[in-house]
């Protein structure tokens, strides 16, 4: 017959007294725990003042240019003086106004030199005309 042994009961029986053993309350997952917060005092570092970044710009603002160009030789306001109608702003240097007119008055003394000559030309070829020594569709 079978013959009982205590060690084959002990291997059954252990494992169902340990599942009873076990803690059964549910584990804490980091996910749902509500987070740390830290609250504190905000105490302002300035007395109520405000800063504010930005440009200033003249409410009328006027572009301004000389009628002739030219090398400046002397700036009689300042940036953001006041000024008057018809107070001069700056002084030109007047060499470069010297020789604009010097070059325009030769250009004249060329034109009518042109003239002088074109004026030569036609009574000359008046002359050889009516001479005979050059024909009519030359002049």
């Amino acid at each position: 017959m079978l013959r009982f042994n205590p060690a084959i009961l002990v291997v059954c029986l252990l494992p169902l007294a340990l599942a009873g053993c076990r803690d059964n309350s549910p584990k804490d997952d980091p996910r749902t725990q509500p987070p740390l917060v830290r609250v504190t005092k905000v105490i302002s570092a300035t007395d109520g003042s405000r800063a504010f970044s930005g440009v200033v710009v003249a409410r009328v603002q006027s572009d301004l240019g000389f009628r002739v160009s030219g090398k400046i030789l002397e700036r009689l306001v300042d940036s953001g003086q006041r000024v008057k109608r018809g107070q001069p702003l700056m002084r030109l240097d007047p060499a470069d106004l010297r020789l604009q007119a010097q070059a325009q008055q030769q250009a004249v003394a060329a034109a009518q030199a042109r003239v002088r000559q074109a004026s030569a030309d036609q009574a000359r070829y008046r002359t050889l005309v009516a001479t005979g020594a050059v024909s009519a569709s030359a002049y």
